[in-house]
């Protein structure tokens, strides 16, 4: 849970777990955390 809202996990993939944690992160840094999920083979 953040500021942002609640990203609920349980039963996703590893990329989809990504995504839901990065549309929680603050506007900021999604784009940055989309580049080290890409570089981590996540997306």
């Amino acid at each position: 849970m953040t500021d942002h809202g609640v990203a609920h996990l349980r039963g996703k993939t590893d990329a989809e777990r990504a995504e839901a944690l990065m549309a929680l992160a603050d506007p900021a840094f999604r784009a940055q955390l989309g580049e080290q999920a890409q570089e981590m083979h996540l997306l």
